[in-house]
């Protein structure tokens, strides 16, 4: 949650973690919980130090997008797969 918070500058009143990936399997400092909410609520101002570009899309774009090669980040990939077949917004 607060990750979220200092990372986007929204909150919710519910995370539910939905997975994790190690992005280099030789160093397990690299594993990537991932957490899934439907509900966002603006709080603040994300921290200054993150870089952080945050666009509200449509999941079914995103899914879209990420079907065809549009978006390469393993992070991304990796949560849209699994909230596709979780069915979690369905």
């Amino acid at each position: 949650m607060r990750e979220l918070e200092e990372e986007t500058g929204y909150t919710t009143d519910k995370l539910k973690w939905i997975g994790r990936f190690n992005w280099n399997p030789s160093n397990m400092a690299g594993t990537v919980e991932i957490f899934f909410t439907k509900t966002l609520k603006p709080k603040g101002k994300p921290d200054p130090d993150e870089i952080a570009n945050i666009e509200h899309v449509d999941f079914n774009k995103v899914l879209d997008r990420v079907m065809k090669g549009k978006y390469i980040d393993s992070a991304l990939i990796i949560a849209t797969s699994l909230v596709s077949n979780k069915k979690l917004l369905h």
